[in-house]
């Protein structure tokens, strides 16, 4: 051992180095499927979006994605799969899919509690190795400047005005259960309006399920009051580090090594 950092050495036949070279090679083409399904930033429009993502592992069991419905109704969504690695990786892409596809039959995807319904009945944990997930999903009116939402098993997303003078921020939950653990739930939504220059820091609880320095265990109260110091303040501008931002400072107070989870955060400027 050095440090924090261990090394092992292993003595391995011809045969046994060319089939670990070959899982190593089907580990970058899966980290890089993840990666090419991934949305763009955006620095024009009425929305800004950019986001930082770090899997705890090779590949990680979030995703997330966000895109114009039609010319005036912008979705953006974030699920977090229990466990981690392939399998989970894999349902989590294949959830992300059918969000960015449209693909969930008589859903109105304008609608957060008829979508998180439809998944709810796609995604049944029984029929899908015991695998469940949490989500946040919402759609934004760019003309009446009204955000409709709903969060399954998941925590709140936050609210920040433009110029970060409101505190604590708006926190954006509802009370709904896991999906695909019921078969049939009643799904709850809200409404916020939107004040022009806010902006909404939507992450997954690999951002704040961290272990710090100390070995304590660090949660929401101990995140939130970093959002308004990575949130550029000046004018309607998004800074691209943004996101980035949030995982350099939590990275800084937390043990070493990597984090115990995914980390997805994303952040959208509403102009």
């Amino acid at each position: 051992g050095i440090g924090v950092y261990r090394l092992r050495y292993h003595r391995r036949a011809q045969d046994e180095t060319a089939e670990a070279d070959a899982m190593e090679q089907e580990w970058r083409e899966a980290s890089q499927y993840v990666a090419s399904i991934l949305p763009q930033p955006i620095d024009q429009g009425p929305v800004r979006a950019n986001w930082f993502y770090r899997p705890s592992t090779r590949i990680g069991g979030d995703a997330f994605g966000y895109q114009m419905q039609d010319q005036r109704h912008f979705s953006l969504f974030l699920l977090d799969v229990s466990g981690h690695g392939t399998g989970a990786a894999m349902h989590a892409i294949t959830v992300a899919q059918v969000l960015r596809e449209r693909v969930l039959p008589d859903v109105d995807f304008l609608d957060p509690a008829a979508v998180i319904g439809g998944l709810n009945a796609r995604f049944q944990m029984h029929r899908n190795n015991d695998l469940f997930f949490t989500i946040w999903y919402g759609v934004y009116d760019i003309v009446d400047r009204v955000l409709i939402f709903a969060a399954a098993g998941h925590h709140a997303a936050y609210l920040l005005p433009a110029d970060n003078a409101s505190w604590p921020a708006l926190a954006l939950n509802t009370q709904n259960p896991i999906v695909g653990m019921l078969p049939d739930p009643a799904i709850a939504t809200a409404e916020v309006e939107v004040p022009p220059g806010s902006t909404l820091h939507l992450f997954s609880d690999g951002v704040f399920e961290v272990i710090d320095r100390e070995g304590r265990q660090l949660g929401l109260d101990d995140i939130l009051p970093m959002l308004p110091s990575i949130t550029n303040s000046v004018g309607s501008v998004m800074a691209p580090d943004e996101p980035k931002r949030l995982y350099d400072r939590i990275r800084a107070i937390a043990r070493p090594g990597h984090l115990d989870d995914d980390f997805s955060a994303l952040v959208f400027r509403f102009q």
